[in-house]
């Protein structure tokens, strides 16, 4: 009987095929349901990154712009930038044009509008 004894309790402890196939199975899916979720945590810290980066690359333009006007700050050429953009000043040899009826204009066709605006240029 002694024989008998291990034999049974070895089939007691021993798993059947589909218990070890439902294990895993179970664990494959774990596996995979894991390895998902951390590749789509991935994706978006990638994706965030690259907006980061984008973000970081625009402050870098404003500052390299904003130095480049802070070294211009009281030179000739700021001034004269200063007036014109922010004064609508002008220069001595240029012409300033008001048009105060822009409905007008529509009435000439394209080469009309070219010559006219050549013969105000030739008046100076």
């Amino acid at each position: 009987m002694a024989n008998g004894d291990w034999r049974r309790k070895l089939q007691e402890k021993t798993i059947t095929w589909p218990v070890a196939l439902i294990a895993v199975t179970v664990v494959l899916v774990l596996f995979f349901v894991l390895m998902g979720s951390t590749g789509r945590r991935k994706e978006r810290a990638g994706q965030a990154l690259i907006i980061s980066e984008r973000e970081l690359s625009e402050i870098r333009m404003v500052h390299v712009t904003k130095q480049e006007r802070l070294s211009n700050v009281g030179k000739p050429s700021d001034t004269v930038r200063k007036a014109r953009q922010e004064d609508d000043m002008i220069t001595n040899a240029e012409i300033c044009f008001e048009v105060t009826n822009p409905d007008r204009l529509d009435a000439y066709t394209e080469a009309e509008y070219r010559i006219l605006m050549q013969e105000m240029a030739w008046d100076q």
